[in-house]
C-alpha cells in the first residue's frame, strides 16, 4: 500500500491515511500541515492575505540628469562648431555636477572641442605661414623687374603693381 500525503485526498477507491490530528468539524478550517514560512527578506513586502489585493508602493519618478541632453548636443557641436560645443559641454557638465550626476557625453564633448579647436588653430597657422612664404617668393621673383618668374616648374607672369 502506498502512503498518501495528508494534504491531498486519497486516490479513488483507497482509504485515506490516518493522521494524529483530529478531523475538523463541518465549516471549520483545518490547521495547516506545514510549518510557518520564513519571514520575507528585508525590503520586500509580505504577501497579501488570500482574497485581498497586494498594496503597491509608489516609488516616485526617477530623477533625470538635467545636463544629459545638453551634453549630447555639446558633443555633436564639438565636431561642427568646436567653440560652441565647448561652451555647451561645459554648461552641461556644471548642471550635471550640481545635480550630483556624472555626464560622460559632456566630458567627451569638452575633450573633442579642445582637440578640434587646436587642430583648427594649427591649420590656420599653417595656411598663414604658407601664404606669407608665397608672398615673399612672389615679391623676390617680381621685385627685380622681370615680367615672369618660375613657380613649381611653371612660368608665371608677374602682377602689375601701380
Amino acid at each position: 500500500m502506498t502512503e498518501s500525503n495528508p494534504q491531498q485526498p486519497a486516490p479513488f477507491g483507497q482509504e485515506p491515511a490516518k493522521s494524529d490530528q483530529p478531523t475538523p468539524a463541518y465549516g471549520q478550517s483545518a490547521p495547516p500541515a506545514y510549518a510557518h514560512a520564513a519571514p520575507p527578506a528585508y525590503g520586500t513586502q509580505p504577501p497579501a492575505p488570500y482574497g485581498q489585493q497586494p498594496q503597491q508602493s509608489y516609488q516616485g519618478a526617477t530623477v533625470q540628469d538635467p545636463g544629459k541632453t545638453l551634453g549630447i548636443i555639446g558633443l555633436v557641436l564639438a565636431f561642427l562648431i568646436s567653440i560652441a560645443g565647448l561652451v555647451v559641454s561645459i554648461i552641461a557638465l556644471k548642471k550635471s555636477k550640481a545635480a550630483g550626476f556624472k555626464n560622460t557625453p559632456a566630458k567627451v564633448g569638452i575633450i573633442v572641442s579642445i582637440i578640434v579647436s587646436v587642430l583648427w588653430i594649427a591649420g590656420i597657422i599653417i595656411v598663414a605661414i604658407a601664404l606669407v612664404n608665397l608672398t615673399n617668393e612672389l615679391q623676390d621673383a617680381c621685385g627685380n623687374g622681370q615680367p615672369t618668374f618660375v613657380f613649381n616648374g611653371m612660368e608665371q607672369a608677374c602682377p602689375a603693381v601701380k
